[in-house]
């Protein structure tokens, strides 16, 4: 609310006398600390954001490797086994 006020402030003191042009300082200052206040505002919010995406992909993980269980534990080393056109060599991966 502070930034638009000094806003038009801004605009109306830039179209008059030199004498109020000296007023634009302050303006200027307000301007400056409220968009450092809006980006700050934003940073915490998109940190917020990533955090909960953080949480959500641990409880994924965590998740995922109860459901699998130890079959993804076991070895995983290949055997041969034979086709039609000959042998092959399979795995689990």
């Amino acid at each position: 609310m502070v930034v638009a006020v000094t806003a038009i402030g801004n605009l109306v003191i830039a179209g008059a006398s030199p004498v109020l042009a000296s007023q634009l300082a302050w303006p200027f200052g307000l301007g400056t600390t409220g968009l450092g206040v809006m980006k700050m505002g934003i940073a915490v919010v998109l940190i917020g954001i990533i955090i909960r995406l953080w949480y959500r992909v641990d409880s994924v993980k965590q998740a995922l490797t109860e459901i699998v269980g130890d079959a993804a534990r076991q070895s995983t080393s290949p055997t041969t086994i034979s086709t039609d056109v000959g042998p092959a060599k399979v795995s689990a991966n």
